[in-house]
């Protein structure tokens, strides 16, 4: 069965990164990595072999469609200029459970509870 989606980007190679990867190349897409540090990048092709050779355990995969998976997975060396070339700035965040968009939300809605408990603002 040919893939529905040909070619995804995914934007690093943290926890998520390599789920995503992963569940795309074993689709038969083609999938691009835009990790920077090029020892995370590497630990995440690792990571990906490690999840076909458990699907290929599991039954999910045969030993030939996990052997192909990794060669899916390339990565984009220069992702970080091409952001700065459009004009945009690219953030680094731990690799940790969550998102850093989640993390900023907490903080902005404790100071929001801090402005009414003080008395800054109404409900």
């Amino acid at each position: 069965m040919a893939p529905v989606v040909d070619t995804v980007g995914v934007v690093s190679a943290g926890t998520m990164g390599v789920g995503i990867a992963y569940v795309f190349a074993a689709a038969g897409a083609e999938v691009t990595n835009g990790e920077p540090d090029p020892v995370q990048a590497e630990g995440a092709l690792a990571a990906i072999r490690a999840l076909a050779t458990r699907a290929v355990e599991h039954g999910k995969l045969n030993a030939d469609e996990a052997e192909a998976l990794p060669g899916r997975v390339r990565r984009v060396a220069a992702a970080k200029a091409a952001v700065s070339a459009i004009g945009k700035e690219t953030i680094v965040v731990r690799d940790v459970p969550g998102f850093a968009t989640s993390t900023l939300g907490v903080a902005i809605g404790l100071e929001a509870m801090r402005t009414l408990e003080e008395g800054v603002d109404a409900a």
